[in-house]
C-alpha cells in the first residue's frame, strides 16, 4: 500500500489483525474520507495485516482510548472554518491548545471586514 514513508506527512500505520479502514479512523480520531484521501491506492475491500498506510496525525498523542488531546497535521488548502468543523470546536478553544494561531500573520492586502459597534 504505502511505500514511501518520507513522502507521509503524518505517520505510517501498520495494519493489524481484525483492523478496517473504519476501525483505523475511528481509533485515531480521523475521518474516513481524509484517510482515503492520504491513501488513495488503498483496496478497501483487500486490506492485510502489514500493510501501510498514511495517517494523517501523529503516533504519540494518537494513542486510541487515550489522552483528550490529539494532533493533526494540516494540509494544503485546509482554513481554519474546516478544522474548526473538522474537531468540532470554536476558535478559542483550538487557540487554547494551540497560542500560536492568536499569532499568525494576515497577508498583506488581505481586506478585513469587522462590525462597527453603537455609540453607548
Amino acid at each position: 500500500m504505502y511505500n514511501n514513508s518520507q513522502n507521509c506527512r503524518g505517520f505510517v500505520y501498520v495494519v493489524k489483525e481484525g483492523d478496517t479502514l473504519y476501525k483505523i479512523a475511528r481509533d485515531y480520531d480521523l475521518k474516513l474520507i481524509d484517510v482515503l484521501r492520504y491513501n488513495p491506492y488503498v483496496n478497501v475491500y483487500n486490506l492485510q495485516v502489514g500493510d501501510e498506510l498514511c495517517l494523517p496525525t501523529l503516533p504519540n498523542s494518537a494513542v486510541p482510548g487515550g489522552s483528550s488531546e490529539r494532533t493533526y497535521i494540516t494540509q494544503e488548502g485546509d482554513t481554519m472554518v474546516d478544522l474548526l468543523r473538522l474537531f468540532d470546536t470554536d476558535f478559542d478553544d483550538l487557540a487554547e491548545y494551540n497560542p500560536s494561531l492568536w499569532e499568525l500573520p494576515i497577508p498583506a492586502g488581505f481586506v478585513l471586514r469587522y462590525p462597527v459597534k453603537a455609540p453607548r
